[in-house]
């Protein structure tokens, strides 16, 4: 059984490991190797200990038999961080031997209920273009492009990613 709870500092190794391992997984293929390698443990634990230390995110963490198995984070809109109404979420990963357990949706659910609950009206995100299978597991969840890109040049690659939205209901 899956249990969603807020992160603590004592989850940032774990959710360091899973974060590093399904970048690795998801984007092989996708990224240049270059770009991959930059994002060590090391620089991701400091992340993700500068993230619990501001408290300007709020994490959950995905737990199977007390071991951490996934996690997701959303703050104020990079672009739009005086909107109030919207949200984005920064990211979601499942340790890689955890996927297609049901445990993204799970996580997805647990914030969307407490932004509504907060009077939040939309969240958005920002999914790599070339990465077909995450743009599908969002549109299941409702999000819809918008057709918004954020580009980004590492080297001589563009690497792109295209924005999409979740729009809470009003009731």
């Amino acid at each position: 059984m899956i249990k969603i709870r807020k992160m603590q500092k004592d989850d940032i190794e774990a959710i360091a490991t899973i974060h590093l391992d399904s970048w690795q997984a998801t984007y092989a293929n996708q990224l240049p190797v270059e770009y991959i390698e930059q994002y060590t443990l090391e620089r991701r634990a400091r992340m993700w200990s500068n993230i619990y230390a501001t408290s300007v995110e709020t994490v959950y963490v995905a737990e199977k038999d007390n071991e951490v198995v996934g996690f997701i984070n959303y703050g104020p809109s990079f672009t739009n961080q005086d909107n109030h109404d919207l949200k984005e979420l920064r990211s979601i990963y499942v340790a890689p031997s955890m996927v297609n357990q049901g445990i993204g949706r799970q996580l997805i659910a647990t914030i969307s209920d407490e932004l509504k609950s907060t009077g939040c009206k939309e969240l958005v995100l920002y999914v790599l273009s070339t990465h077909h299978q995450g743009q599908k597991f969002y549109a299941k969840l409702g999000f819809k492009p918008t057709g918004h890109e954020a580009t980004e040049i590492f080297h001589d690659h563009t690497i792109t990613d295209l924005e999409m939205k979740l729009t809470f209901d009003r009731h």
